[in-house]
């Protein structure tokens, strides 16, 4: 399944595998306090540049593609691009839609014709950096 969580105030969404139990001495926490775990950071080598969901329904791509950016942001990754391919469009619709409503990406557009075209779209997210 999925979780939240807050990382000093940034919400996350993120894969129940990628958390691990908080690592330190002490006793654990009484059952009346909250408990804490802490997330494992994918290295930026670990995120793919590129997320295929060619083949899926929108509403499964639309999951991977935010499953997806959060791994990036995780990651500190900057760039990615999504393979949605070219069909009838519902993807490409879809995975832009999606990109525009999000506050944290900074651009969002079409691969040049030698890499994928219209059926590619590469975004590029805000560095976080205030």
């Amino acid at each position: 399944g999925k979780l939240t969580v807050d990382l000093d105030g940034v919400r996350v969404t993120t894969r129940t595998e990628d958390l691990a139990p908080p690592t330190g001495r002490g006793k654990a926490p009484p059952s009346t306090q909250k408990r804490r775990a802490r997330v494992r950071r994918p290295q930026s080598g670990q995120v793919p540049l590129q997320l295929n969901v060619r083949g899926m329904t929108v509403s499964e791509a639309l999951r991977d593609v935010d499953d997806y950016l959060d791994r990036l942001l995780l990651a500190d990754v900057r760039r990615g691009s999504i393979l949605h391919g070219k069909g009838t469009g519902a993807l490409r619709d879809a995975v832009q839609a999606y990109l525009a409503s999000c506050s944290f990406v900074s651009s969002h557009g079409f691969a040049p014709p030698n890499l994928g075209g219209d059926g590619v779209t590469e975004f590029e997210l805000e560095s976080g950096e205030t």
